[in-house]
């Protein structure tokens, strides 16, 4: 909603008979199709001192508008006197028809924001009093001039100092040129104290009368640049460049440039414009049918990335030969957010543009002008759903964005983008992972990149787990070419974390095993969760299902999905050892077995599949926001799981004897229970929290833990089944529970 306006009502017209009273402004003659139009007066003396002799004045009816002064305006007056020559009016007529098709709209009037930007409202008209008056604002427009190509040629409309439509691969080359130098400069964070050994192979650029090749180092130092890209899809027409076992040889000596696709010739460019003799791309210096060799390479992903000068992210590209500039298609999707509207100076006849900025939903007064017009948030990414890339964005010293909309800068002590805004760095938050990445999401579901109005640290830790467990929820649900480079995409990142890779369990660090254990499929937003076809990872690891995962914990008040700001539960299990067998080079990587000893409380628990649907219920407390497969629909029939405690001789279950819907992580896990009745399981219980805040007791408590079951392959081992939560108090399940020690396979 767009917040309530001072609206004065019209008036009537004094009769002037259209000869210019002294000191007033000519109003445009009447037009009686048009009906009685209210009149506006604005003292020349107040604008005299205000306009060079060479500057467009305002009229009666538009005077108003550049002095701000919210009065409404009628659409009747302004075209009137548009038609009549005013060219200032003729400006905020082509606001009104560049808004397009919005209904009926009555009123133009104007503001001005604390921070220099200037808006037009289009508002609708409503009865009062049995007279018209300004109604509801239907839209909000910002103006500023472009600045670039000519100074605003009004001393009320601010100058923005670069138009999205300006853009071209010179000027980008220009501009991170400039940003890279003031980084080296200034930002002692982001220095390289010595030139960092280069990577196994790296790409030698050429020059303009050399061609590239692929160089393989020996151990040698020196500065390049990577390239973070999308590949796009290998079984098309596309032209795409990989190295293979075959034609090493011949790139060691020569690629010739034309060979290259768009966006490695656009790489390549940037390089040789810099200075940077050497490129890394991942299709060419890794041998892509090599499996160990790329097993090898993949390990060292993350010195790679880290030890780069800068990186650059094609974010517009959807494919290897889509390029890293900006297209002439690129800048109609501009269009979706600003408009240029051409205007001409009647006196002198110079041209010139102003820029209006649509689609704001609320009254942008905390704005700058550059702040209005920033597009960097508006494409999408083509690299931001992609599971590989997160490594990259969190490693890379500095990050040079190619979208479709701005160029943007991200190093570790500043963002910036070409519009001009800036956002620092806050050093509090170095143990956050999530910091580094170059789109983040807001609480409505959209994403910024923390520069505009937008930007800010809300949700921020200095805690290593809860960032770990953040960066994985979001990991999770990115994208693969292959499900198998779960693992080994976020190894490198993993790599840089200061921990022993001796700790780091399929995923899972072993001093944080006891909350990162505690997760559970995600299934939302039409995503749902599945299994690997082969062994992947062990049960307990999040790297075992293909999809999204969330991590839970109880808190002081419900079942919490991010463990932030809510009091920590009580930890009843124990996790004694732990280890994992890497199934290839990459220490880090996929794993061929893995398993946890684990001492608790353990309560032997049936598992029913009842009929009908779990919403039948009428205490559904316990399921996890109706997240996951809590239901099937088969032969016409819905089914639900349910879980019971086993009430053994002499212990009385008191309110664990209620029913609990189980909600599982995929639908292929049904499976194991499908027409069967009461079959035997475990609760793991992990941890033990308040639901009402109270001081925590026996009474009070709720517990959550793990769903196991025995082994099928592995004799004397136990599984994972899923994440629970089962009704009753600690003080029910302590009394049904055993101390045991197990091993989680």
């Amino acid at each position: 909603m767009f917040k309530k306006l001072k609206r004065l009502a019209p008036r009537k017209p004094a009769s002037t008979n259209g000869i210019q009273t002294q000191g007033e402004l000519c109003p445009p003659p009447s037009d009686p199709a048009l009906g009685e139009i209210p009149e506006i007066r604005v003292q020349v003396e107040e604008l005299s001192n205000f306009y060079d002799p060479v500057t467009p004045r305002p009229c009666m009816t538009c005077g108003p508008l550049t002095t701000c002064t919210e009065q409404p305006v009628p659409i009747e007056a302004l075209f009137r006197s548009f038609d009549n020559g005013c060219s200032i009016c003729s400006l905020f007529w082509k606001v009104y028809i560049q808004a397009g098709n919005l209904g009926p709209v009555h009123y133009v009037s104007t503001w001005s924001g604390n921070k220099g930007a200037f808006g037009v409202y289009l508002i609708k008209k409503r009865v009062e009093d049995g007279n018209e008056v300004a109604g509801e604002t239907v839209a909000v427009v910002v103006l500023a001039a472009d600045g670039e190509r000519s100074p605003s040629p009004f001393p009320w409309l601010p100058n923005v100092i670069k138009s999205p439509f300006n853009r071209s691969q010179l000027r980008d080359i220009q501009m991170l040129s400039a940003w890279i130098n003031d980084c080296q400069a200034n930002h002692p964070s982001c220095q390289q104290s010595m030139h960092p050994k280069l990577p196994t192979r790296i790409i030698d650029v050429g020059s303009g009368t050399a061609q590239p090749f692929l160089k393989i180092t020996h151990g040698e130092v020196g500065r390049y640049i990577a390239l973070s890209h999308r590949w796009g899809a290998l079984d098309s027409q596309l032209k795409m460049l990989i190295t293979k076992r075959e034609n090493i040889e011949d790139f060691c000596r020569m690629i010739p440039f034309e060979s290259f696709p768009l966006t490695f010739r656009h790489a390549i460019e940037v390089s040789r414009s810099l200075g940077i003799q050497y490129l890394w791309i991942d299709s060419l210096c890794i041998v892509q049918d090599d499996l160990q060799d790329w097993e090898i390479e993949a390990a060292r992903m993350g010195d790679i990335y880290e030890n780069a000068y800068a990186t650059l992210f094609a974010e517009r590209a959807n494919h290897c030969d889509d390029g890293l500039f900006q297209t002439v298609e690129d800048k109609s999707i501009a269009t979706d957010w600003v408009r240029e509207i051409e205007s001409r100076n009647p006196q002198t006849n110079d041209q010139y543009w102003i820029l209006a900025s649509f689609r704001h939903s609320y009254y942008p007064n905390s704005l700058s002008p550059e702040e209005a017009f920033c597009l960097v948030d508006k494409p999408i990414s083509q690299l931001q759903s992609r599971g590989w890339i997160m490594q990259e964005e969190i490693l890379s010293r500095r990050k040079i964005c190619f979208s479709r909309t701005e160029l943007h800068w991200q190093c570790r002590s500043m963002s910036r983008c070409e519009c001009g805004l800036k956002s620092l760095a806050d050093e509090r938050f170095t143990n956050d992972l999530t910091r580094n990445l170059l789109l983040t999401q807001r609480g409505d579901g959209s994403v910024t990149r923390g520069l505009s109005a937008s930007g800010s640290n809300a949700g921020r830790t200095t805690d290593l787990n809860k960032s770990w467990k953040k960066l994985i929820g979001i990991y999770s649900r990115r994208t693969f070419t292959y499900e198998r480079d779960r693992l080994s995409a976020l190894a490198g990142a993993a790599s840089k974390l200061g921990r022993s890779s001796q700790n780091y369990l399929a995923g899972i660090w072993r001093e944080d095993a006891g909350d990162q254990l505690l997760w559970r499929g995600w299934n939302r937003n039409g995503a749902p969760c599945g299994r690997h076809e082969a062994y992947y990872a062990p049960t307990w690891s999040w790297a075992s299902l293909r999809g999204g995962i969330s991590f839970c914990s109880l808190s002081g008040s419900t079942i919490s999905h991010s463990g932030e700001n809510s009091p920590a539960p009580t930890q009843i299990w124990r996790i004694m050892d732990g280890s994992c067998q890497p199934s290839g080079e990459n220490p880090m990587g996929p794993v061929s077995m893995g398993m946890l000893r684990i001492q608790s409380k353990i309560a032997p628990v049936f598992v029913d599949e009842c009929e009908g649907p779990a919403s039948d219920l009428k205490d559904n407390y316990g399921i996890f926001e109706r997240r996951g497969i809590y239901e099937q629909n088969r032969n016409g029939k819905t089914y639900h799981l349910v879980l019971r405690s086993y009430i053994g001789a002499g212990k009385s279950t008191g309110g664990a004897s209620h029913d609990t819907i189980i909600s599982l992580d995929t639908k292929d896990d049904w499976k194991m229970f499908t027409g069967k009745k009461a079959q035997q399981c475990y609760y793991l219980i992990a941890q033990v929290g308040t639901i009402t805040g109270a001081t925590m007791s026996d009474e009070t408590s709720r517990t959550m833990g793990l769903l196991i079951r025995e082994s099928a392959i592995h004799q004397g081992y136990w599984e994972r089944v899923c994440l629970v939560s089962p009704k009753g108090w600690w003080r029910d399940w302590r009394h049904l529970a055993e101390d045991r020690e197990i091993i989680l396979a």
